[in-house]
């Protein structure tokens, strides 16, 4: 309901994501190895998904594009950039990362504004900005 409300509003065709925090790209932590479940991806990606999907209402993307920005000895995403297109009625891109800290946010872009979402730690919100 909130992301019907949301699209109808701003008119979404944009949302962009980064999600990275250094230092997981060691042996000792778990995201290292497959056998943990590691990898940015598997880990952090699917938070990066399901805020994809809820800017653009829960409908499944028509087109996923993934690129491994690099992988461990152990088969082990440190790093991707996805998009996923929706149908010509927007693109959302995001970028995880085990190597390095990133930004951390969100940005949904429409026709009538934007909405950040910043300061974000493991998307859980802590704050969000409007701007028409």
């Amino acid at each position: 309901m909130i992301s019907e409300i949301m699209i109808m509003l701003f008119q979404i065709k944009h949302c962009i994501l980064t999600f990275g925090q250094e230092g997981n790209d060691v042996p000792a932590r778990r995201l290292f190895h497959k056998k943990n479940g590691g990898g940015s991806i598997l880990d952090w990606g699917v938070y990066c998904i399901q805020f994809c999907l809820l800017a653009f209402g829960g409908k499944a993307p028509s087109k996923v594009v993934a690129n491994a920005v690099d992988i461990n000895e152990d088969g082990v995403d440190l790093g991707v950039t996805v998009s996923l297109n929706f149908d010509g009625k927007g693109v959302a891109t995001f970028s995880t990362d085990m190597r390095v800290n990133l930004p951390n946010r969100a940005v949904i872009a429409g026709r009538k504004g934007l909405i950040t979402v910043s300061k974000t730690h493991f998307m859980i919100l802590i704050k969000i900005d409007f701007m028409t």
